[in-house]
């Protein structure tokens, strides 16, 4: 596939860093179902990062460790 006016580089993505904010937003989406859709209280919802906090510890150990990656399809 060779074209002068749009060669691959300008629109193959595939091996690029990901560049949004999908992940951000997939998590916001996560703590708002968990949270019932926003109808909770400020202690149910400091008990949420609290949960989420003590994931983060194992999610780095395993991002380390090789276990763990985020796929791009």
């Amino acid at each position: 596939m060779t074209n002068s006016l749009w060669p691959i580089d300008s629109w193959c993505a595939f091996g690029r860093s990901i560049r949004t904010n999908n992940d951000c937003e997939g998590w916001h989406h996560r703590l708002n179902r968990r949270a019932k859709k926003g109808n909770f209280t400020f202690y149910l919802l400091v008990q949420l990062l609290c949960e989420e906090a003590k994931l983060l510890n194992t999610q780095v150990r395993l991002v380390r460790e090789g276990k763990l990656r985020r796929h791009q399809n």
